[in-house]
């Protein structure tokens, strides 16, 4: 059901194979979400040095939402390809 009111998310990214600082800048946050709002961005930055690896991968996750719940779907992990 619609709630009539901005939801706060909290996000955080974590290291799997890739590792923070040098394959991506490490960031944690919050997401705000409109009445009716279903998906925002999370902006991520991939640090390249010019060389070909093999793909590496960090995993984001949502929780603690004040007056909303999330669907089942609360990790997605993010592939970095060739870095």
């Amino acid at each position: 059901k619609p709630v009539n009111k901005v939801i706060k998310v909290d996000y955080t990214v974590t290291s799997g194979s890739a590792q923070a600082g040098t394959d991506y800048v490490i960031k944690s946050g919050q997401l705000f979400f409109n009445p009716l709002q279903r998906e925002d961005d999370i902006k991520i930055v991939i640090v390249k040095d010019g060389s070909a690896k093999p793909d590496k991968n960090f995993v984001i996750t949502l929780t603690g939402p004040n007056g909303a719940l999330l669907g089942t779907q609360t990790t997605n992990t993010v592939t970095i390809s060739g870095n």
